[in-house]
């Protein structure tokens, strides 16, 4: 019940384009379980690896199936009690209906009573999981904060401070796309090694977020080469 409503929600929308792909509410379904339920199911995460990890080695969401996969059997498994010994249900079974039995219910209302028993868990479990759906739901549509409602004026200063090349302190690019570094290492003036640069001589250029890269090897390179002043023969 639980999963399908969930699904029904963010089905709709993705489709009307309020949030980007499912991936983007995995993380909203996993914070709507109780707090043991979140860490035995991030447990379970780990120990399968299905959590996915970007090219900078951050953590990324899992995807939604995975987390729907490994909630659904750890609340089975809060349900079912796999170790218990049939002899030991059957004697309770057998003090439970002898206890039913006196309280000399009338047919109908024992019935009714065997059959809501073992199931109080359960539906104690599907009420708390409505509740978490309905809070689900008006997350997802609460209307956003002000300051990125539609229509306001945008920001006037910048929302992040771009950082720059480390090679020509030019902001927007990396030093692995940097037309400076590439122009200076076709000349043979500098070459890389993996993250780092180094002079022809194959000494390191130390990274010194003050100056860029580039001075460096400017600097090395406009340097006089020694002449050798060559031995001439004289003829007599």
């Amino acid at each position: 019940m639980y999963q399908s409503k969930f699904m029904m929600i963010t089905k709709y929308l993705v489709r009307n384009k309020h949030i980007p792909a499912k991936t983007s509410v995995s993380h909203l379904f996993f914070l709507a379980f109780p707090r043991e339920y979140q860490v035995s199911i991030n447990q379970e995460l780990v120990k399968s690896d299905s959590i996915p990890t970007g090219k900078d080695g951050y953590n990324k969401p899992p995807i939604l199936e995975d987390v729907m996969e490994v909630a659904k059997d750890k609340v089975r498994a809060q349900s079912i009690n796999a170790f218990e010994p049939g002899s030991n249900f059957a004697a309770a079974n057998k003090e439970m209906q002898k206890n039913l039995d006196l309280k000399k219910g009338d047919g109908k209302k024992q019935e009714k009573m065997l059959e809501e028993y073992p199931k109080e868990p359960i539906q104690s479990q599907i009420k708390s999981m409505d509740k978490a759906i309905e809070a689900l739901a008006s997350k997802l549509n609460a209307p956003a904060k002000a300051e990125y409602s539609r229509g306001n004026e945008a920001p006037s200063g910048r929302l992040y401070e771009p950082r720059p090349c480390s090679y020509c302190h030019r902001e927007g690019h990396g030093a692995a796309f940097c037309h400076e570094a590439q122009k200076d290492k076709r000349e043979g003036l500098v070459k890389r090694d993996g993250k780092f640069f180094n002079l022809p001589s194959g000494k390191q250029i130390p990274w010194d977020p003050s100056r860029p890269i580039r001075s460096v090897v400017a600097t090395k390179s406009s340097k006089p080469k020694p002449k050798i002043n060559a031995i001439g023969t004289h003829q007599s």
